[in-house]
């Protein structure tokens, strides 16, 4: 966005086709490459990443290939997400610390609350001329078959 260079991680060579085509400039499929950080930070030459997204949840892998100083932001936390009732919350996240002082690293959390949030979203959206892409969309009743696909 705006001059990023992008690097995609995704769970399958769809996905990452799709982002190939929306820009990215780097793709990992972590499902074939588990130890994801080390590709990404082959793809900066080894300087590491400025700004990670986090949507799924592997905090270590994402310090291991973040710049000195960089920004890791946690989104949705939807990798730690039990779709069972029954089972129990998993909202862990671990990351070795003497790593992650020694890189400086910037933790935030970003929540889909509160109204004022959206709002903002949406008119920063608007300014910057941004185009979403919805992939797809559910009726509340089948929440369970969102959080299926995002497991996929």
């Amino acid at each position: 966005m705006h001059g990023a260079r992008v690097i995609v991680i995704a769970s399958s060579d769809e996905r990452l086709a799709r982002a190939e085509a929306l820009g990215a400039s780097g793709l990992v499929n972590y499902r074939k490459t588990p130890q994801w950080s080390d590709e990404v930070t082959a793809l900066t030459r080894g300087r590491g990443v400025d700004h990670i997204v986090d949507t799924v949840g592997d905090l270590d892998q994402a310090v291991a290939c973040l710049a000195t100083g960089g920004l890791i932001s946690l989104i949705g936390y939807t990798g730690q997400m039990a779709l069972d009732a029954k089972a129990a919350p998993a909202y862990r996240y671990s990351a070795d610390v003497i790593s992650t002082l020694l890189r400086n690293v910037r933790l935030q959390g970003i929540s889909a609350a509160p109204r004022e949030s959206m709002e903002a979203m949406f008119r920063a959206i608007e300014m910057n001329g941004l185009k979403p892409v919805i992939d797809s969309t559910f009726p509340f009743a089948a929440a369970k078959d969102a959080f299926a696909k995002l497991e996929a």
